[in-house]
């Protein structure tokens, strides 16, 4: 797992104490995949009874659960066997704000109305606890997810880091910015504002080690525009902006010809702000639609019109 993930996600994964609500399919499919992954703690709950339908999405019923189980006790001897090292655990009753207070990360999976979802949400918001709301109706999916107003986020992509060998650097006379030029032939090598670092340049020593975010050139991909620098106390401190494009260009005239160097990918953090639910249900704000980009407010106020229906 810590080959897959990474020492440093692994240590976040152990410090999630995780509940989700609902084991229908797609409560039970989360619940296994999280088993998986290994967070420190994760609580199931879903006080409904088994019925005869949930034989055919949730994987760990049987016939003999069918109205004499919920589906909680019925799932919970499979969900165990799992992964031994997840403190696993059931809840029952009522779901209150004094039991998502225990949890890091709560996710709904099961038939609730938009208010009490809402509601959950708010107190979620305001207590720094991630709330994530998944559902399924036939062909058509969705989630939701809010992790507040400031979420970092350390890996966007989850990209490996890289290095790239410099075939030159230089001033753009076009221009003013300094331009690197990779010695590649790959076809997909960086995105715009990628961060990447420089090192190894002989002759510009005073570039090396300075971490720059670029923009990537349409035409050629492997020319990028420097367009900020950003400069660090020791290896151990953050990243902070020192120069812009053109002062960077001005400090790298001073210099004479380089030849040789990489430059390295690095991962900076981001940070993202997330809508609450209400604001999100009321605005109608919807995910672009990859199939026909006219229709994607069609389809958002479609789904919304099938949830008011579901939950009446």
């Amino acid at each position: 797992m810590e080959a897959a993930f990474g020492k440093a996600m692994i240590g976040k994964l152990k410090q999630l104490k995780m509940a989700v609500f609902g084991l229908d399919g797609v409560g039970v499919e989360t619940v296994k995949n999280l088993l998986l992954t290994g967070p420190g703690s994760l609580a199931v709950h879903d006080d409904t009874k088994v019925t005869a339908a949930d034989l055919g999405v949730n994987f760990y019923l049987t016939a003999e659960d069918v109205g004499t189980k919920t589906r909680s006790e019925a799932c919970t001897t499979e969900l165990q066997s799992i992964n031994p090292n997840v403190n696993f655990s059931v809840l029952s009753g009522p779901v209150t704000p004094e039991m998502l207070r225990g949890f890091n990360v709560v996710i709904f999976t099961d038939d609730r109305s938009s208010a009490e979802l809402v509601a959950h949400d708010q107190f979620c918001r305001d207590n720094n606890i991630t709330f994530i709301w998944a559902t399924a109706t036939g062909l058509f999916g969705s989630i939701f997810t809010d992790f507040g107003d400031e979420h970092g986020v350390f890996d966007k992509f989850g990209h490996p880091e890289r290095s790239f060998a410099i075939e030159s650097i230089y001033v753009s006379e076009a221009s003013g910015l300094v331009e690197i030029v990779l010695d590649s032939d790959e076809i997909k090598l960086l995105d715009d504002n990628d961060h990447i670092q420089i090192a190894n340049v002989a002759g510009m020593e005073g570039i090396n080690g300075a971490m720059v975010q670029i923009k990537v050139n349409p035409k050629n991909k492997r020319r990028l525009e420097v367009h900020q620098t950003f400069t660090r106390r020791d290896a151990n401190a953050p990243w902070e902006k020192k120069d812009d494009g053109a002062a960077f260009a001005a400090f790298v005239k001073t210099l004479p010809p380089a030849s040789n160097g990489i430059v390295k990918t690095i991962k900076v953090t981001e940070v993202f702000s997330y809508d609450s639910l209400s604001k999100s249900l009321g605005e109608g704000t919807y995910c672009e639609n990859h199939v026909d980009f006219s229709k994607n407010i069609m389809f958002g106020m479609g789904w919304q019109k099938s949830l008011s229906l579901i939950h009446i």
